[in-house]
């Protein structure tokens, strides 16, 4: 993306912080926001994406996960709100985007 041409250096360089991610999870956000050709377009790519492959429910079993953003992403594929905001945050800083 071209968020390096948008924002000041400090911004990039505290809002691009991320956790350790999987490669699949690098891979999702790649995949999903490939088609971008604006930073708008990456966002709504994310968000189309978690609103149509994902499933909001407050009952999700409790699991005692060292990865809780990958099995949410990449296996349970259903969650509640702190699962899709951790899950856009993260993959729009995968992607560049602060």
């Amino acid at each position: 993306t071209t968020a390096a041409f948008l924002y000041p250096e400090f911004i990039l360089r505290h809002y691009l912080q991320i956790p350790g991610v999987s490669p699949q999870v690098i891979d999702l956000a790649r995949r999903v926001t490939q088609p971008a050709t604006s930073l708008a377009q990456a966002v709504n790519l994310i968000r189309t994406h978690l609103l149509t492959n994902y499933r909001y429910s407050l009952e999700v079993p409790s699991l005692q996960s060292a990865h809780p953003l990958e099995d949410f992403l990449l296996t349970r594929k259903t969650g509640y709100c702190e699962h899709y905001a951790t899950a856009m945050v993260i993959l729009l800083r995968t992607v560049g985007v602060p």
